[in-house]
């Protein structure tokens, strides 16, 4: 076992260590060594090198906040190693913190503009990240067995880094679950084996190689990214010239979890539900309010139609809704009707039974008419006269 190998058994999250794994392949690249030869330098070749990362980085235009991230894994494993550098000194050239570009969602004009143009895996993993709001790793890991269709709404539930601390869960939009559904059966019809552990977003294939079908892998972030630019270079939100190593208003991946954000933000959803929603921790307030999953689908619900890129798949659900209301209408249309129905029948029973009463009063009254007051005076007097 290598030392770095020996160092990613001490990072526990899964998320992290692909993430690390990411950052030491950039640095191995820049160093044109492995990071095990990078370690057994002297020490002042150690830190000027990451001096020259970090000034090479700067040129990139990264912010501090990301030359920060892709320095920590590297200052772990000199730790791990017992290899001390003045980090003081190095983290000088980091610079002070400030904004190298703005943050910038996309917009629904620009999400339509690439679904309208792309293959059926890309406009899937493309309204998966924006419906969602998932971060970029996440979407790698997702399997079969992490969604659950609730068909009532035509939505699926997503468990996102399931069995791990970070576990949470969200929703897509129907029109998302609906890209889900037809990329799966092409899957099938494609002659691959689809049960709970295949992945939602498997690499790409021929379907007319048989071995390429069958033998489905796993896709990478970073096939992710180079798919996502060429479709942002087809519709003009990038230049085919540009580096892609300069950053831009628009981050290639994560102006979806922004663009999701802004679409919870504006529907008004609850704040600590919209955060849960995100996969974010809302500090203390999380150890005591734990809300169902009717609760959070139901705020989820509210921010559907802003989700929602496809005009047409607004329509419908315009229209089913309102097709959910006239059944409803209809259905407290009959209910009014039993029940005057029932009132009916209650009035027509209370008058035979007044009716039946009156009859009753009136042979009574029949009756006691015919008795004479003499005989009834009289026979009061002889009750009075008796001993």
């Amino acid at each position: 076992m290598n030392q770095l190998e020996e160092y990613f058994y001490t990072v526990k999250s899964e998320e992290s260590k692909k993430t690390y794994e990411e950052y030491f392949r950039y640095f191995e690249s820049f160093c044109k060594m492995t990071v095990t030869k990078f370690l057994k330098l002297p020490q002042s070749k150690l830190q000027d090198l990451m001096i020259k990362y970090i000034i090479h980085m700067r040129d990139r235009k990264l912010s501090s906040s990301s030359i920060k991230g892709r320095l920590t894994p590297i200052f772990s494993i000199l730790e791990l190693n017992d290899i001390l550098v003045n980090k003081k000194r190095v983290m000088k050239y980091v610079g002070e913190s400030k904004k190298t570009v703005k943050d910038l969602a996309y917009t629904t004009e620009d999400i339509e503009k690439m679904v309208s143009i792309c293959k059926p895996r890309t406009r899937l993993i493309i309204l998966t990240y924006s419906s969602t709001g998932i971060r970029r790793s996440a979407l790698l890991e997702i399997k079969l067995k992490h969604l659950e269709k609730i068909e009532e709404y035509g939505i699926y539930r997503f468990t996102i880094y399931e069995n791990s601390k970070e576990e949470y869960t969200t929703y897509c939009t129907p029109e998302t679950a609906a890209a889900i559904d037809q990329h799966i059966q092409y899957r099938k019809d494609a002659g691959e084996d689809i049960d709970r552990e295949s992945w939602l977003i498997r690499n790409d294939f021929d379907p007319h190689n048989e071995y390429s079908v069958k033998h489905p892998k796993q896709t990478s972030g970073i096939n992710i990214n180079t798919i996502i630019r060429n479709v942002l270079i087809k519709v003009g939100l990038r230049s085919i010239n540009q580096p892609q190593s300069l950053r831009n208003e628009k981050s290639t991946i994560h102006a979806f979890r922004k663009f999701a954000t802004t679409q919870f933000v504006n529907s008004s959803l609850n704040p600590e539900i919209r955060e849960m929603l995100l996969g974010h921790s809302i500090g203390l307030t999380g150890v005591y309010y734990r809300p169902s999953e009717q609760v959070k689908l139901n705020e989820y619900l509210k921010a559907v139609d802003m989700l929602t890129i496809d005009p047409t798949f607004r329509l419908k659900r315009k229209i089913k809704v309102l097709e959910g209301r006239e059944k409803e209408i209809k259905l407290m249309k009959i209910k009014h009707e039993e029940e005057i129905e029932g009132l009916r029948q209650q009035l027509v029973s209370n008058l035979e039974i007044m009716a039946r009463a009156m009859g009753e009063r009136d042979a009574l009254m029949e009756k006691y008419s015919k008795v004479k007051p003499k005989m009834v005076n009289f026979n009061l007097n002889q009750l009075k006269n008796k001993p």
